[in-house]
């Protein structure tokens, strides 16, 4: 818990940002924050109740109807400035359970400001409209690294066509500030630090993988046993959940896109599960006749998590005449750089740590000029080669798909599907030994 402290004199203070006390990257363990602002116009006081914040008026009572208070006239006699009242601390339960389990604060009021911006430790890391912003909306949420960080939100007053982060400008109002103390989320580094081993499947559906042959804590507690054969090659494990969100199907949808979407509540109780056990979430997308980018998108609120992933299946990727199933589809390296493009602006938006984005083949047409494919700063970039059979020809494929750095190597073990189930050992004694393993 830190103080919030509030600006000096009126509320429209100019941008002064608290000085860095520690350089902090994004990219390490973090913590959620979400923000609550006042009105450009509005005091600069809060007090916080039932993890609402709230704007108290002039007269110290909630304006609950956006209320303007009446200026003094020119003529009345100056009233001594009164002492500001501290704004009490953002509500943060100790220690959350999850990365995104702190307590939402919410508007006390409307919000007119056409772009508020977030600092932490003086650099601005996320940006987001405010205008119309209603009372009781959650306007802005941050990621904060480990340890104590300086926390403000200003009020833009000459915001970017892109609403993308910005540096601070010398209008900038400042409405507030926090000292927060974030605790260990996500990892502070996914790849190339960790190897993770994955379960692969849908909830339910026995067919589609292993994660559907029982509970969420069945298939969590099989994942582990499974991810502990790795743990003597030399990195630390780290388990995951690669969930089908989109999958793909024989007939076509009201949509026509020939992808179902998974119910979303089914996949907010695997991402609860994994997450107890201190694992990722990859969601899949099989987009049959509808785009990868358009799929991407619909998952985004997921995405905004810091622990959630996201992997491309080729496989499935269908132009307007094909149908799943019957055909193996593709991708090409421009659509699977405007996915990428969507996700790198996601997490610069939003301040979130890096992602990983898989691209799935087990074949050298499924990918088109793959060596096109970015490798963006903030994303790491893995090919995962899925081919099935005997373990010659699984080795085979591999050699013959591996890529060189930047990007990362996958492989899939079936225990159905394979001649047999492959050991860690032989999965390991593969060149360049992968960094992602998935079971199906």
């Amino acid at each position: 818990m830190g103080t919030l402290w509030p600006t000096t004199g009126a509320c429209a203070t100019t941008a002064q940002p608290r000085p860095a006390t520690v350089d902090r990257m994004l990219r390490r363990p973090v913590t959620v924050v979400f923000l609550c602002l006042a009105t450009l116009a509005g005091a600069c006081s809060a007090s916080v109740s039932d993890d609402t914040l709230s704007v108290p008026n002039s007269d110290g009572e909630d304006d609950a109807n956006n209320e303007t208070s009446t200026l003094p006239s020119p003529t009345a006699e100056p009233t001594p400035t009164p002492e500001p009242t501290p704004i009490p601390a953002l509500g943060l339960p100790d220690p959350p359970n999850t990365p995104s389990a702190l307590t939402s604060l919410t508007l006390g009021t409307d919000l007119t400001s056409d772009l508020v911006k977030v600092t932490i430790d003086g650099e601005v890391v996320a940006a987001t409209g405010g205008e119309n912003q209603k009372a009781g909306d959650v306007v802005a949420s941050v990621w904060v690294p480990p340890g104590e960080s300086d926390v403000c939100v200003y009020g833009a007053s000459n915001p970017s066509e892109d609403r993308g982060p910005s540096p601070l400008e010398p209008t900038d109002v400042v409405l507030g500030c926090s000292t927060v103390t974030g605790t260990v989320g996500a990892p502070e580094a996914l790849l190339p630090e960790h190897r993770i081993i994955a379960y692969y499947g849908v909830g339910a559906i026995p067919g589609l993988g292993v994660m559907g042959e029982g509970t969420p804590q069945e298939a969590t507690e099989r994942l582990l046993l499974e991810a502990k054969a790795y743990e003597p090659f030399g990195k630390p494990v780290l388990p995951a959940f690669e969930y089908i969100a989109s999958v793909a199907q024989a007939q076509p949808m009201d949509d026509g896109s020939y992808s179902l979407f998974m119910p979303f509540d089914e996949i907010d109780e695997y991402l609860a599960q994994i997450r107890s056990v201190g694992g990722i979430l990859v969601l899949d997308i099989q987009p049959g006749r509808t785009s990868f980018l358009k799929q991407a998108k619909e998952l985004e609120r997921f995405l905004m998590e810091p622990d959630v992933h996201l992997a491309l299946d080729p496989e499935w990727a269908m132009t307007d005449t094909q149908v799943p199933g019957r055909v193996i589809g593709m991708v090409t390296a421009n659509q699977v750089n405007r996915v990428l493009d969507y996700v790198s602006s996601l997490i610069d938006t939003h301040g979130l740590p890096e992602k990983l984005v898989i691209v799935h083949q087990f074949q050298e047409r499924m990918i088109n000029n793959r060596d096109r494919i970015k490798d963006p700063e903030n994303i790491d970039v893995l090919f995962h080669v899925d081919g099935q059979g005997p373990i010659g020809a699984k080795y085979e494929t591999y050699d013959v798909l591996a890529a060189d750095e930047p990007y990362y190597m996958g492989f899939k073990v079936f225990f159905d599907e394979d001649s047999r189930v492959m050991t860690a050992d032989e999965v390991m004694a593969i060149e360049p030994q992968p960094i992602y393993v998935s079971y199906q």
